[in-house]
């Protein structure tokens, strides 16, 4: 019977150390709240299961070099878009569903009212395609020079390279939009020119028709090329460079 009381007593004085620490747990989560977060999202999680990316600081947790950014407006999300072609699966850049970040390609879309209106994503050395006919494309290694690449694909109409800097770190930014699309290539799911691969095998990246895009090339970040890219469709491209902006202001490479 000793037992049963002095039980029942520490559960009493606990129940009472709770409730005066009550204010003390309301603090503690507000902290939380306020830490920064990597991008690794558990399947299990609140973030995962509404494919958001609540408003927060955030560090990549496998991509390198190692970046940081803030998401401070609601509508990111991150993950990938699965689709078939010919009874094969693959995947495109898109963020919807599954945590995308691997060590040489981090992925956001900006979907505030569910559908993607713009992506943002960021490659080190990726693989290349080459188009070499209206159905086929060659794979190559990734490119020593990023820019002069670009510049050269003949399916790509590409304005004059301006300076830039992201995080510090110095570059060229210039706008490109297919001057044409392999018409019987469909791998893309769409008419596209494809672009790049990543080290997944069945994640790629191509711009479409009708879209439009800002490569910001980086040449020596961390001793890497960091090849970022701001894509929507090209009529409502003017209205997500903004959201995207934001975030690179953001930005800082946190190995350097």
């Amino acid at each position: 019977m000793k037992h049963v009381t002095l039980l029942l007593g520490l559960l009493g004085a606990l129940m009472l150390a709770l409730i005066a620490c009550g204010g003390g747990g309301v603090d503690y989560l507000a902290a939380q709240e306020e830490e920064t977060r990597d991008l690794t999202i558990p399947e299990n999680s609140l973030e995962f299961e509404g494919k958001r990316l609540s408003t927060a600081e955030y560090v990549s947790d496998e991509f390198r070099p190692a970046i940081s950014f803030e998401l401070a407006e609601d509508g990111w999300q991150t993950g990938v878009e699965h689709f078939n072609v010919t009874g094969h699966s693959h995947r495109r850049l898109y963020a919807h569903g599954e945590s995308v970040e691997m060590h040489d390609y981090l992925t956001l879309s900006y979907a505030p009212e569910g559908e993607p209106v713009g992506t943002l994503d960021f490659f080190v050395d990726p693989n290349v395609y080459r188009v070499v006919s209206s159905y086929e494309v060659e794979k190559e290694p990734t490119p020593e020079v990023m820019v002069a690449w670009l510049q050269q694909n003949p399916y790509l109409d590409i304005e004059e390279p301006q300076p830039i800097s992201v995080g510090g770190e110095e570059g060229v930014r210039f706008e490109v939009v297919p001057s044409r699309v392999p018409e019987e290539y469909v791998t893309c799911g769409h008419p596209c020119v494809p672009l790049f691969q990543t080290s997944d095998r069945n994640l790629f990246y191509d711009v479409g028709r009708s879209e439009k895009v800002l490569f910001l090339v980086l040449q020596d970040v961390e001793g890497e090329t960091v090849t970022i890219a701001i894509k929507a469709e090209a009529d409502s491209f003017d209205g997500f460079m903004p959201k995207a902006q934001d975030v690179l202001e953001t930005v800082e490479w946190t190995g350097t």
